[in-house]
């Protein structure tokens, strides 16, 4: 990581931002693609109840590699849950499209630790809304 910016509703490892805030920010994320250990690691934690699929969205900046954002559903549902981004400088992106988009809809994960702690609370409040 570069440097450290503190941010007002910064947790100590996630940031949630406004829909405004996150898509102001869009353009200049740098979207890189998951190695086969983050795969694999996320899939852990989606197991055994959510399903996960690698995407390339054309529409996003710098995401013409495949596998560089993560759509996360339940088994045998379309409807996404959440969109899970990897941006360089080890930056992450939980897009909770479950939540409104004023209410915490997207979190931005400050390194591997917070954001497999992020997902994982993502996971169990879908998980417990079942």
């Amino acid at each position: 990581m570069k440097h450290l910016k503190l941010f007002e509703s910064f947790n100590d490892k996630w940031e949630v931002m406004t829909d405004a805030e996150f898509w102001a920010k869009e353009s200049e994320f740098k979207l890189v693609p998951f190695n086969q250990e983050e795969w694999n690691k996320i899939k852990t934690i989606l197991s055994p109840l959510l399903d996960m699929e690698g995407v390339s969205m054309e529409w996003a900046s710098n995401a013409t590699t495949p596998n560089t954002i993560i759509d996360v559903t339940e088994f045998g549902i379309t409807d996404r849950l959440f969109e899970i981004w990897k941006i360089d400088d080890e930056w992450y992106f939980i897009i909770n499209w479950k939540r409104h988009q004023n209410d915490g809809r997207y979190l931005k994960c400050d390194q591997w630790d917070g954001f497999e702690e992020c997902l994982t609370e993502c996971v169990n409040e879908v998980i417990n809304k079942v």
